[in-house]
C-alpha cells in the first residue's frame, strides 16, 4: 500500500490477523547525539531521525525518569523548536532497558500531546540507539500504552515493525469525498 512517506509492504505474522510485519520507507538519520539548547529546558542532547516524519530522540537516564517526565511541558517546546523547522518534530523519549528492549513516550504533532503509541516513533528510536550501539536489533519497544512493538531491519532492506493490529475506524469512501 501506498502512504504520504511512499510505498509499504505489510504481511499477517504467522498468518494471525491481529499481529503485522510492516516493512517501512527507508529513514533517513539526520544527525545522533547533537547538544541543543532550548529556551525553557537549557541544553538537551537529542537525535533526530526522519521515519516518514521526523523524530526528535531524548534518551533518558533510567526508566523511573521516563515516567516522572514532563513530557506535557518538554514536548510541545521541543516539537516547535526552530531546530526542527517550520514542521516541527515529534518528540520521543526513550530509555534503555535491557540489550535488546527499550520503553518510549511520544509526543506527536499533529495531535499536540502524548500518545498511547507511535510506530514511526518506534522505529526511530530504535534506529537511533542500535546506531548509537546501545542495543541490538531486533528490539522491542514497549510504548506508553504497555503495548509491545518490535523493531528489526534485515541486511540491506529497510527497517521493519511488527505489532498488533486494532481496528479504530470503519468508514465508506464515497465518489463525492474525493473532490
Amino acid at each position: 500500500f501506498r502512504s504520504d512517506s511512499g510505498r509499504h509492504r505489510a504481511e499477517f505474522v504467522d498468518g494471525d490477523p491481529e499481529t503485522v510485519r510492516l516493512w517501512m520507507t527507508e529513514p533517513t538519520v539526520l544527525f545522533l547525539e547533537r547538544s541543543l539548547a532550548f529556551e525553557e529546558a537549557g541544553e538537551m542532547t537529542v537525535s533526530l531521525v526522519d521515519t516518514g516524519v521526523p523524530h526528535a530522540v531524548i534518551e533518558m537516564p533510567d526508566a523511573p525518569g521516563l515516567e516522572e517526565h514532563d513530557l506535557a511541558s518538554t514536548g510541545p517546546m521541543v516539537r516547535y523548536s526552530q531546530h526542527f523547522g517550520h514542521a516541527g518534530a515529534n518528540v520521543d523519549l526513550v530509555t534503555v532497558t535491557g540489550e535488546s528492549e527499550i520503553a518510549m513516550r511520544t509526543w506527536e504533532r499533529g495531535v499536540e500531546a502524548e500518545t498511547l503509541a507511535c510506530g514511526t516513533g518506534a522505529v526511530a528510536v530504535a534506529l537511533a540507539l542500535s546506531r548509537l550501539g546501545r542495543v541490538r536489533l531486533p528490539v522491542s519497544v514497549t510504548t506508553r500504552s504497555g503495548m509491545l512493538l518490535t523493531v528489526g531491519m534485515e541486511e540491506g532492506g529497510p527497517p521493519w515493525l511488527k505489532g498488533e493490529a486494532r481496528l479504530v475506524y470503519d468508514g465508506i469512501l464515497v465518489d463525492s469525498s474525493l473532490s
